[in-house]
């Protein structure tokens, strides 16, 4: 009688532990989807600001540059869903093109001192500050998680539950390979200053 109980003891004990893990990698898991969700609404606000860019440019820079950038704008428009290699290359390849594009850009005077140009270009440096955040956030979830697959119980568990690992999202910041160079802006310099006229009739 007392083996029998402490078999149930032991398989009580057991079956607790193993759905402790269980529920600590579904948490996990959900950690990972909602940065991802957090990274995609980044990455589609990106391809919104890109649309806009384009209809600024498409007459001021070579129609190579131009065709390019819309290119890997449309390729990476058409991905969706979790995170793969292939949409990681295509959003490499747009992040690329369109550092490449803001490269030209300010060495074109007409269009670097528009309001237009300014404003976009503000966009999409906060923009990309937002991705390379929530990139690193999800990645590191990525890491962590898969570390956990690799050792047992987990690795037994995500086994029997068909748990797979997630793919890194590895892109570079749009301006890694071509540095934005933000002109200074100096404020207006004032024509007097109060009490410099008193000064000097004393």
């Amino acid at each position: 009688m007392a083996e029998v109980a402490l078999t149930l003891t032991t398989l009580i004990v057991l079956t607790c532990w193993f759905g402790l893990r269980y529920r600590g990698l579904l948490k996990m898991r959900q950690s990972i989807l909602q940065t991802w969700a957090e990274t995609e609404a980044r990455l589609k606000k990106r391809h919104e600001i890109i649309a806009g860019l384009l209809d600024l440019v498409k007459n001021s820079l070579g129609h190579d540059l131009v065709a390019r950038l819309s290119h890997a704008h449309k390729l990476a428009g058409s991905m969706s869903g979790p995170c793969t290699v292939q949409r990681a290359s295509c959003e490499e390849e747009l992040s690329e093109s369109l550092g490449l594009v803001f490269h030209q850009l300010q060495e074109t005077q007409v269009v670097s001192d528009s309001d237009s140009y300014i404003r976009l270009r503000d966009e999409v440096v906060s923009i990309e500050d937002e991705i390379t955040l929530f990139k690193d956030k999800y990645n590191d979830f990525v890491v962590r998680y898969s570390a956990r697959l690799k050792v047992f119980p987990e690795s037994f568990i995500a086994a029997k539950a068909k748990l797979i690992a997630f793919e890194e999202f590895q892109i570079r910041d749009a301006f890694a390979k071509y540095p934005l160079k933000l002109k200074p802006t100096y404020p207006t310099p004032r024509k007097s200053f109060p009490g410099l006229e008193e000064s000097k009739a004393d």
